[in-house]
């Protein structure tokens, strides 16, 4: 499906100039720069996620329960509420 997209003159021109110079039509050349840019952030957001899932392990490793101690997390979601999204 085709839809219009209204750009600048400069950016239409540089499309032109980068289609022109691929021997691509420049609706592929869209396509192929909107999905690098999607994989790009899909990059983006697993190196996050790793870095994240790497900051907790290493604060789950440091916490240091008593001898006898037990945790539930029957109504964790209940308890943890409050909290807020902090982006890392």
């Amino acid at each position: 499906m085709y839809k219009t997209l209204s750009i600048n003159q400069d950016t239409y021109q540089k499309l032109d100039a980068i289609a022109a110079r691929l021997d691509k039509p420049k609706a592929q050349v869209i396509d192929e720069l909107v999905k690098g840019q999607m994989e790009e952030m899909k990059e983006e957001e697993k190196r996050k996620l790793e870095a994240f899932n790497a900051f907790a392990d290493n604060l789950a490793r440091q916490v240091k329960m008593p001898a006898g101690t037990k945790v539930s997390t029957d109504d964790i979601d209940k308890d943890f509420i409050y909290l807020k999204d902090i982006d890392y």
